[in-house]
């Protein structure tokens, strides 16, 4: 995978970060591999928008949301009943910055919001149920592109990366906690 992506050993000279055990990782191979696999799939996804105006992940093509709208209705698909202080927080934008994007993206239809349960001053935010439908979509269209392409991987590449999947998904938790933390 390495060399069709030009993530070759000579990117990266300095080798592996040792961690606490003493395994080396190319955390910068790693970043590259993650953002090439990233764009390999939003790319095959771009070309099947669906009509309208609209990707098939349900939110607006680029041209009609924001950079911050996407983000945060990503953020916001991913953690159902999120408040305004826990999205600025897992974003790292101005609490009042995502208290006027979830604003405009109730108003557009994409988002509700709800009154916390425990305090009806604070506003709760979900994807309303036809996001939710895309998104499904637009993962198993995803699903599927992947599925064909390591059906061309030999068993023992299927196995390593089955194998890895754990660790990613730690990894993934790791870091969302570190940015929430700082």
């Amino acid at each position: 995978m390495g060399k069709g992506l030009g993530l070759g050993s000579e990117l990266h000279p300095r080798g592996g970060d040792m961690g606490a055990e003493g395994v080396a990782v190319d955390a910068e191979r790693l970043a590259a591999v993650v953002v090439e696999l990233r764009r390999t799939l939003r790319r095959a996804s771009s070309s099947e928008s669906a009509p309208g105006g609209v990707a098939e992940d349900g939110l607006r093509e680029k041209k009609t949301l924001s950079d911050s709208e996407q983000e945060v209705m990503r953020y916001v698909v991913a953690h159902p009943g999120v408040g305004t202080r826990a999205i600025a927080a897992g974003l790292r934008l101005r609490a009042n910055t995502v208290s006027g994007v979830c604003s405009a993206l109730v108003k557009a239809g994409l988002l509700v919001r709800n009154a916390h349960p425990d305090d009806a001053r604070v506003a709760q935010f979900f994807p309303v149920d036809e996001v939710l439908q895309r998104r499904k979509m637009k993962m198993g269209k995803r699903g599927g592109r992947l599925r064909d392409a390591l059906s061309g991987l030999n068993s023992a590449d299927r196995q390593l990366i089955a194998d890895a999947l754990p660790a990613f998904e730690r990894l993934s938790q790791q870091l969302d906690e570190e940015v929430k933390g700082s």
